[in-house]
């Protein structure tokens, strides 16, 4: 009652305080809902690999998108010289630091008033002389507002992507691309074009089996020279960044197929030819082999037929190991390879993953000459597992709903999934998988649960160790080595040795995982598991505060990571990943959840109470704070070769803009200042106060208050 009555005092005097602060201060304005439109945001703020360099874009906020209007800032950190590209966003440095790929879209100008006197059109000034047109490049439309009849829409540049050298500044542009990608070793840039757009009020020709074909551009970087493809329906860069796969979709079926571009010597070899169309091209993960899905749409049904082509290893044969339903022992009748599903390999490259489902009849579209024949009343009966509502919100899921299962090549179909058991998590590693059937739980007020499997991905054969566990938050799932599976029950975790088929408590000792501050009925679920150890030794488990390492092994003692400085201080300590992922690395998914104890890890930090944030390092067992104070900040992110650290620092008063520290976090440097006219109003700031509740637990709060 005290928090209370001391709320409502505080409520009762804000309309006083503000009415009182509604006369602005010398120098100084109030707000109004008109300032709103000048203030601006930063968005896809990224560093080079190298760290020199800083690309950055800014637009206006509290307006509608047109008159965002944004801006490309790319800010050489050596020289502090920064040039402006306006209109530019997504921006895209190569691995190799060198180049910087960008998106161009000027707006549609407004028509000049008929008649009217004095009226100019301007454009930006360009930070930079535009350098001379590249031999082969498309022409450059001129210059908004050059000729044309008063009263007219002004013409405007076609939307582009620029590649820009950095060392140089030369910029080369190609009009009408949707889309750009470097290769993993920076040698080339792939580049789609837009589809060609259907004419106002017509539908895009062909329908929903329509070619989805576009024009492909792969530029060389070293020697300025590209290579046209056309009708590229998907394409991809092996690990290695040597080759490019891609599947032709035109609109004259005759030349469809898969390819391969060597992109050393420009050579394009065909490795299958036909009249379908081609798609899931998918690389396994040491790019040495090709999986890919070929098919033709079926008269009157829903499902396209489709056969799966498995180039397993394409030094040794271009011969595919081909998986034909109609040909297949032991794949069921009535049933097609989906195109639904994506393609998965296993680790280790024998084993494809695919999605089947059952060919059901299209629905039909034609118009009806009379609706009286058409039922609009929905059934539900007592034997339905869901609510209506439900039914009708997953029922577009459920349609497309498919079956995982494994195909070994060179030629062996394995069932993994059925009707029985339909969910199945694929692991990262080995070669066990785990279903789940949540069907005999099902329950409109019951926590979801489910029945747990053991699946040998190599047989299909299964067998059930859960019964009746608890989701969501109470199953953590395959750790990434694939050997155990972690799960919540009577207030501990249990690690399941997928191999040898045993399950033990992993969380005994003096650490507390169980959420005391779940306030809802039910089992009271754990914190969590924030990753593992990359030795594959044990999960790092977060306490309220504090990381602990459970070892998988038995008979070896939980370690406190963080040493209970979180407790101790009430700070909540976590790791996050400051370097970005590779995503040409083997299993890179894998490498997002595990972490290398052996060196320093970066941990974000918030208190609980003080409701401070900063970060602290783990190295060495110890645990150094480097900036803990009153503010909020964002993840850092580190320049893939260099120990420069990009992130944000806000506050009730400051505004997030960019700054730059290396791995200590003192002393960054400010990069940018892109609201400075927030120095003439007047601005609230943040009180924080602590009570107490009717249970006896501290608590703290923040209301803002006008300055």
């Amino acid at each position: 009652m005290r928090f209370v009555r001391s709320l409502l005092l505080l409520l009762l005097c804000l309309p006083a305080t503000l009415t009182a602060q509604a006369t602005p201060a010398t120098g100084k304005k109030v707000l109004g809902v008109d300032d709103y439109s000048r203030w601006r945001s930063i968005e896809n703020a990224k560093l080079s690999a190298d760290g020199k360099w800083l690309v950055y874009g800014v637009r206006f906020t509290n307006v509608v998108t047109p008159d965002a209007k944004p801006v490309l800032h790319l800010k050489n950190l050596t020289t502090n010289t920064e040039i402006e590209i306006a209109d530019a966003t997504q921006p895209v440095f190569s691995a190799d630091a060198k180049w910087v790929a960008y998106q161009v879209e000027p707006p549609a100008k407004k028509p000049a008033a008929r008649g009217s006197a004095g009226d100019t059109v301007t454009t930006p000034p360009a930070p930079a002389p535009i350098p001379a047109p590249v031999p082969g490049a498309p022409p450059v439309a001129p210059a908004p507002g050059a000729g044309g009849r008063a009263g007219a829409a002004a013409p405007t540049l076609p939307r582009r992507w620029e590649l820009r050298e950095l060392a140089t500044g030369t910029v080369r542009v190609w009009q009408e691309v949707q889309s750009v990608t470097f290769s993993p070793t920076s040698s080339h840039l792939v580049l789609r074009r837009r589809p060609p757009t259907p004419a106002a009020g017509a539908a895009p020709a062909g329908g929903a089996n329509a070619a989805r074909g576009v024009d492909v551009i792969v530029h060389d970087l070293a020697t300025g020279r590209s290579q046209f493809l056309g009708s590229v329906g998907e394409l991809a860069y092996n690990k290695g960044g040597t080759q490019l796969a891609y599947t032709v979709d035109a609109a004259v079926r005759d030349g469809n197929g898969v390819f391969l571009l060597d992109l050393a010597t420009s050579r394009t070899e065909p490795l299958d030819n036909d009249s379908l169309r081609y798609s899931r091209l998918t690389w396994n993960d040491a790019g040495t082999g090709l999986a890919v899905l070929k098919g033709r749409e079926v008269e009157k049904m829903r499902e396209r037929n489709n056969r799966l082509l498995v180039f397993g290893n394409l030094a040794a044969t271009r011969t595919p190991a081909v998986l034909d339903p109609a040909t297949t022992a032991g794949f069921p009748k009535g049933f097609v390879v989906s195109e639904r599903a994506a393609l998965d390999w296993s680790d280790d490259g024998q084993r494809v993953y695919l999605g089947i489902m059952p060919q059901t009849p299209a629905p039909d579209t034609a118009k009806k000459k009379s609706t009286d024949s058409i039922a609009d009343v929905d059934v539900w009966r007592t034997q339905d597992e869901r609510i209506q509502s439900q039914q009708m919100i997953q029922a577009e899921s459920d349609r497309n709903r498919t079956l995982r299962q494994a195909f070994a090549h060179p030629g062996r179909y394995i069932t993994l999934t059925d009707s029985s058991m339909r969910e199945l998590e694929l692991p990262q590693a080995g070669t066990w998988g785990v279903g789940s059937d949540p069907r005999p739980y099902i329950s409109d007020y019951k926590r979801p649960a489910a029945d747990f499997y053991r699946v040998n991905l190599q047989t299909g054969e299964r067998t059930k160790f859960l019964t009746g566990q608890l989701t969501g938050p109470y199953v953590e799932g395959i750790a990434p080595d694939g050997r155990t599976f972690l799960s919540w029950q009577n207030g501990a975790w249990q690690g399941y040795d997928l191999a040898a088929g045993t399950m033990r408590p992993l969380t005994v000792g003096a650490a507390r995982f169980t959420n005391m501050e779940w306030d809802y009925p039910g089992t009271r679920p754990p914190y969590g598991v924030v990753g593992y150890a990359k030795d594959g030794s044990g999960a790092i488990i977060s306490e309220r505060f504090d990381l602990w390492l459970v070892p998988f092994a038995a008979g070896v003692a939980p370690k406190n990571l963080t040493t209970g400085v979180g407790a101790a201080r009430q700070i909540v300590l976590r790791p996050i990943r400051t370097e970005p992922i590779d995503s040409s690395v083997v299993r890179a998914s894998r490498a997002a959840r595990e972490w290398d104890l052996s060196k320093p890890l970066t941990l974000s930090a918030y208190g609980e109470f003080t409701k401070q944030a900063g970060f602290f390092r783990l190295a060495d067992g110890k645990v150094q704070q480097l900036v803990f104070d009153d503010a909020s900040y964002s993840t850092p992110v580190r320049a893939a070769g260099a120990e420069r650290f990009l992130y944000t620092r806000q506050t009730f008063r400051d505004f997030p803009d960019l700054l730059l520290a290396d791995g200590s976090f003192a002393s960054p440097a400010r990069q940018t200042d892109i609201n400075p006219q927030q120095g003439e109003y007047r601005w609230g700031k943040r009180v924080l106060f602590d009570y107490t509740t009717r249970r006896g637990e501290q608590a703290a709060g923040h209301p803002g208050v006008a300055g």
